[in-house]
């Protein structure tokens, strides 16, 4: 088995390492344009297994070989070149899943469905956490009524020990951090598909201590293609981001001020962009200065055997202090990880470019991720 990952940041580094530590692979080439990335894998991925490649993502001559000679390829750097990434996998006839995050560059992707299936290969957008997991478990969790009304997915990212007054520090790109704050909403209401804002219907949600009283609120991004897919079948499904108490409120007032707009404000002699001022400042304050943790509930209500049941899955993990792995990379990398291994041994349900939750058969996915060691909890509680 020989799979590539292109991008060598912390999520690309973290793929690699479940692909290396804990999956049969024979050789994995790990590329990046940055040698202080590749230096930094060299150090954490030591392995006779490992191949680094300086070579730019976006540089499609250049990765056309790497992708020829895979079995499989991860994308897990910027969406920005997920695209052009899916076109060179259909071109090489070569599996490949990315780690998303922009419902209009899967949309993007979506086209090539035909191409992909003539080329017979498997494409996957979406393949994290949320995006990525909270699909298949949908999916797990749908298989198993006989009627589903209601999907609520909840899932944050969040400092083990938060600090004021965001109570957030970054763990993923600030780009695509913001994108999920100021973009539309996909969801279901009363069984169509609509759009809300982002950053509303603030809800209260409890778990267990430390965390205890915390804040959701909807985000784009995160329920991928989930409304689409089950939008005859639900009467309501929506993805909400987990955080702190008050982090909503900031946010919010980010947005009304025009610190998210793209558009040039004029500053002395000087256009400035706010939202790359924005990114730049959140890159540069909102600096990790202490273990994460995600957390992630994914509730389903209808009925099964003709009575009214709900099933809860939950996961509470935190950051890997042997391994230096953070809960957000171990959440969002395992999943990509688990995916490529299963488009090698051709566990895939067709070929074509795929939504996540008709992949592949759910369970053995959640199997392969409890193996890896992320805890996923289900209790049925009847209505």
């Amino acid at each position: 088995m020989k799979i590539a990952v292109i991008g060598a940041g912390r999520m690309g580094r973290a793929v690699a390492y479940s692909l290396l530590a804990k999956d049969p692979v024979d050789e994995l080439i790990l590329v990046d344009r940055s040698a202080e990335a590749l230096r930094a894998a060299e150090n954490e991925l030591p392995s006779r297994r490992l191949t680094l490649a300086r070579v730019p993502v976006d540089d499609i001559d250049q990765l056309r070989p790497i992708f020829a000679a895979a079995d499989a390829v991860v994308g897990a750097a910027h969406y920005g070149v997920n695209l052009a990434l899916t076109q060179l996998a259909i071109d090489t006839a070569t599996h490949f899943c990315d780690l998303g995050g922009n419902n209009n560059v899967v949309a993007q992707q979506v086209e090539l469905n035909d191409e992909a299936e003539q080329a017979e290969v498997s494409i996957l957008p979406d393949c994290g956490l949320a995006p990525g997991l909270v699909s298949i478990l949908t999916a797990a969790g749908v298989d198993r009524f006989d009627r589903v009304d209601s999907v609520q997915l909840r899932v944050g990212g969040v400092p083990s020990r938060p600090r004021p007054p965001l109570n957030y520090f970054v763990v993923f790109s600030p780009s695509g951090l913001l994108n999920e704050y100021i973009e539309p909403c996909m969801v279901i209401r009363n069984g169509e598909v609509v759009q809300v804002p982002s950053i509303s219907e603030l809800e209260r949600i409890v778990f267990p201590e430390p965390f205890g009283e915390m804040e959701a609120f909807t985000t784009s991004g995160g329920a991928s293609t989930l409304p689409l897919s089950y939008a005859a079948r639900i009467q309501s499904l929506e993805y909400k981001t987990i955080r702190y108490p008050g982090h909503a409120a900031i946010v919010r007032s980010w947005i009304e001020l025009g610190l998210t707009s793209e558009q040039p404000v004029v500053v002395g002699d000087r256009d400035i962009q706010p939202r790359a001022l924005l990114e730049q400042l959140i890159s540069d304050r909102l600096v990790k200065d202490g273990p994460d943790c995600v957390l992630l509930r994914a509730t389903l209500s209808g009925t099964r055997d003709g009575r009214p049941f709900i099933l809860e899955f939950e996961m509470i993990d935190e950051e890997d202090p042997a391994t230096g792995l953070t809960a957000m990379a171990r959440c969002t990398a395992f999943p990509a990880a688990v995916a490529a291994r299963m488009l090698v041994a051709g566990e895939a349900l067709r070929y074509g470019v795929l939504r996540q939750e008709e992949a592949f058969h759910p369970r053995p996915f959640i199997d392969a991720l409890r193996r890896l060691g992320l805890e996923i909890r289900e209790t049925w509680r009847v209505l």
